[in-house]
């Protein structure tokens, strides 16, 4: 029994109840774990802000106004790249399930044994390893040509400014020196900055909503585990509201309980009745849906959600900011190169190098490659590693991996000497 003091909530559809109190500590300290990736997002905005003076747009269209970025690289162009990155990565997510089937049929393809297109449940215990490597290799070769082409649509989205904005009317073809320079002044750098905020601000969002889904089933470590699912699926099987008559739904022994007496029941009371217990029936379901992804995601990790500290959710997000933005300054390096720099003073070099807004893919699938490879053993690593050395040490290993590769996007533009 409760004090009369204490408040709890109670999860619909179930008889257990929660300490409010337990609960509201649970969501600050969610809510506090957020704060470090928060931050180094406002980081990366303020220091690209800090750039626009300094910024040299002619390097990317030799005909602009001036060579200060700041008049092209406007907030709409800001906010369309970052959009960009969210609207790349959501095409990631959504295409997880088709990398998922397109790697068991490889591996089905190549006599990796016999695996069959299904949930990871289905698949055979000899062969988990493999899976995870081919499912991981098709994530990552997903994700970095994502990555590729919304790079690109930024670039001709700052050159289409740039062309909009442009004084001469005589417009000539760019040259370029015969060896293009990186450098923080190249808008480029700050547009892959744009665009890595956007990938990290859709990656965080997601693994935040999906937490915050989970919210309201968490329990306290020292409370006893309820057999929760096993009860709602006992209840949503024992009384389906699709499958069974109205009659029977109406005639079972919980359903009774709750029936107006004969003096009181007429047709509208019965259709009330009915919807009440479909709107049960419902969220019943919903909960088991949600118990289903919670021991799902809870087996990924290799413990209760319960038990990840708010600093094992916080290395998480620094992890995920750190790999996002690594990620884009790496490629866009690549990219850049073999784009070329604009020339400002055309007539010194006797063989330019041209200056080409969608530049030949193989002068950039050295890195692109390698940026893959490095993408699936991580993410193969995650999907094995996880449940056996819990998400903390996983992370962790993770984040130093992100930081190293981040040093090496920053000095590859020139940003670390």
């Amino acid at each position: 029994m409760q004090s009369p003091g204490s408040s709890s909530f109670s999860a619909p559809g179930n008889g257990i109840t929660f300490n409010e109190v337990s609960r509201a500590r649970l969501i600050f300290f969610f809510a506090l774990a957020h704060a470090p990736a928060v931050g180094l997002l406002l980081l990366v905005w303020f220091a690209t802000h800090k750039l626009l003076p300094v910024c040299n747009i002619q390097l990317l269209f030799s005909d602009a106004t001036s060579s200060e970025c700041a008049p092209v690289l406007s907030n709409g162009v800001e906010l369309i790249c970052v959009m960009l990155g969210i609207a790349a990565w959501r095409i990631a997510f959504e295409l997880k399930l088709i990398c998922w089937e397109a790697a068991t049929i490889v591996a089905r393809a190549l006599g990796l044994g016999s695996l069959r297109l299904g949930t990871a449940d289905e698949l055979p215990e000899q062969r988990p390893y493999t899976l995870a490597v081919f499912t991981a290799f098709m994530r990552s070769l997903v994700v970095e040509a994502l990555r590729l082409l919304s790079l690109e649509l930024c670039v001709s989205v700052v050159i289409a400014a740039a062309w909009g904005m442009r004084e001469k009317n005589d417009i000539h073809a760019s040259g370029s020196n015969a060896q293009c320079w990186l450098d923080i002044d190249d808008p480029r750098f700050i547009l892959t900055l744009w665009l890595g905020a956007g990938w990290t601000i859709a990656e965080v969002a997601s693994g935040s909503w999906q937490m915050i889904r989970f919210l309201p089933l968490l329990r306290s470590v020292d409370d006893v585990l309820p057999e929760l699912e096993e009860d709602v699926l006992e209840d949503y099987v024992s009384h389906p509201a699709l499958d069974v008559p109205p009659a029977e739904r109406m005639s079972s022994p919980r359903q009774l309980s709750r029936s107006p007496s004969p003096a009181q029941s007429n047709d509208s009371d019965a259709e009330l009745f009915l919807a009440s217990d479909c709107s049960m029936d419902e969220d019943n379901l919903s909960i088991m849906v949600l118990l289903r992804e919670k021991d799902e995601l809870e087996a990924q990790l290799g413990e209760p959600l319960e038990n990840l500290s708010a600093a094992t959710v916080a290395l998480w997000r620094i992890d995920s900011v750190l790999w996002n933005l690594a990620s884009s300054l790496v490629i866009s390096a690549s990219f850049s190169l073999a784009q070329g720099c604009s020339s400002i003073g055309k007539g010194n070099n006797p063989n330019p190098y041209p200056f080409l807004v969608f530049p030949p893919f193989a002068h950039m699938a050295s890195m692109f490659s390698i940026l893959v490879l490095i993408h699936t053993v991580v993410t193969a690593a995650w999907m094995i590693l996880l449940p056996r050395f819990g998400a903390t040490t996983v992370t962790y290993m993770s984040l130093l991996l992100g930081l190293g590769l981040f040093f090496v996007g920053l000095a590859r533009w020139g940003a670390v000497v």
